[in-house]
């Protein structure tokens, strides 16, 4: 019984050995397989990750283009606003300009006024005081507006 209980006590050894082996294999497989999902589960999220990366840089494109572009119409509004600004200047440069032309003239126009006017009062004193001297009239022969200045004319008929 001894050789038999010793025969057995190894083959058992060799059982629980291979038991064992075959447990650390079980286990060095399912440790392996659950590396390899960890893994697979990891560039999964690297994927979805990098997607978004790109998927913000695009937007973050997007948007730096349309900021380039209203930034570009902006400095262009800007130019046109100082353009509108600049023509603005020059018309009102212009229209002062004619303002102040148009108001020499009205003053000289007014001077003109006042020297007619006077020379007509003086033209009338004149007209007064020569009808005062010579009241018969003889001065209106002289006129040419005057109904007797053409009567002493050659070729003027007397009515």
């Amino acid at each position: 019984m001894g050789e038999h209980f010793q025969i057995m006590s190894a083959a058992l050894i060799i059982v629980l050995i291979v038991v064992i082996l075959l447990a650390l294999a079980a286990l060095f497989l399912l440790m392996r397989r659950r590396r390899e999902q960890e893994a697979q589960r990891a560039r999964v999220e690297a994927r979805a990750r990098r997607s978004e990366a790109d998927r913000r840089l695009e937007s973050a494109d997007r948007e730096r283009t349309r900021a380039d572009e209203e930034q570009g119409q902006a400095e262009r509004d800007r130019a046109e606003a100082q353009q509108a600004r600049a023509e603005a200047d020059r018309l009102a440069e212009v229209a002062e300009r004619r303002s102040q032309s148009a108001q020499e003239r009205a003053q000289s126009a007014d001077r003109r006024r006042a020297v007619a006017t006077d020379e007509q009062i003086q033209a009338e004193r004149h007209a007064e005081r020569a009808e005062e001297v010579d009241p018969d009239g003889a001065d209106q022969d002289a006129r040419p507006d005057s109904p007797r200045a053409n009567e002493d004319r050659p070729g003027s008929r007397r009515v």
